[in-house]
């Protein structure tokens, strides 16, 4: 199986060589990602000007574009045809309306739409910062979730049409005991919070993250509390 692995984080990201170092154990893997973090860039796509590309070793690309435009390029334009496409993993959460914003989500999507399987992956928690990040955890855990849905897709009656999937795995800190359960769940549409700040003519939001409308049985309380949201879209 020839895999295609992107993000929205950048090239350099650790979530984006964790996840190729996951898809290595599943099949052959190509990387071409953004060439700097593209976080919330969503479907945008690169039509006015030159896009740099840059092979910073064998199968490993970076372009100075959006992550939709990676996979446009690298489904049409790599030395290979692509049986999956994996997105990820995101420094940070993926859930409900988010999978509007997300470019991680978005480069799943534009696969989708050139006829191929693609799971996009995101690692929440509830501090962002960098040093409280196990990414060998959130690479562990998304390798059971893809071999459970590799399993899934491949019992689907053929001809299926593509697959589009958004996982997201819990914060460890609030996950049940290694490893978290896998839930499929419908994607929470309820909005996100709405609160800004404002001084003078200038305002900023200021909603909390984890204060989000959680629907039970949805993708956000899902992972909220604890366990790995896998939603079909």
């Amino acid at each position: 199986m020839n895999i295609l692995v992107t993000n929205d984080d950048g090239w350099a990201a650790t979530g984006i060589a964790r996840l190729a170092d996951v898809a290595a154990q599943f099949g052959s893997v190509t990387v071409i990602a953004p060439a700097g973090p593209q976080s919330g860039i969503s479907h945008q796509l690169t039509m006015g000007r030159a896009m740099e590309l840059v092979e910073h070793k064998p199968d490993w690309h970076s372009l100075a574009g959006t992550p939709a435009d990676c996979i446009r390029f690298g489904l049409h334009h790599l030395s290979r045809e692509f049986d999956l496409v994996l997105s990820g993993i995101n420094h940070g959460a993926n859930l409900g309306v988010d999978v509007f914003t997300s470019g991680t989500v978005a480069a799943a999507r534009e696969a989708n739409f050139h006829g191929v399987s693609a799971i996009a992956f995101s690692q929440y928690r509830t501090s962002m910062s960098s040093d409280n990040f196990d990414w060998n955890r959130s690479a562990a855990w998304t390798a059971k979730t893809l071999q459970h849905l590799l399993v899934t897709l491949d019992q689907k009656p053929k001809p299926a049409s593509p697959a589009l999937i958004n996982v997201n795995l819990p914060d460890p800190d609030s996950s049940e005991p290694a490893p978290p359960a896998m839930v499929e769940c419908q994607t929470d549409l309820s909005p996100l919070p709405t609160e800004y700040s404002r001084s003078g003519n200038r305002v900023q939001f200021a909603g909390r993250y984890q204060n989000r409308t959680r629907v039970a049985g949805q993708d956000v309380a899902v992972c909220f509390g604890g366990k790995i949201a896998i939603s079909f879209l």
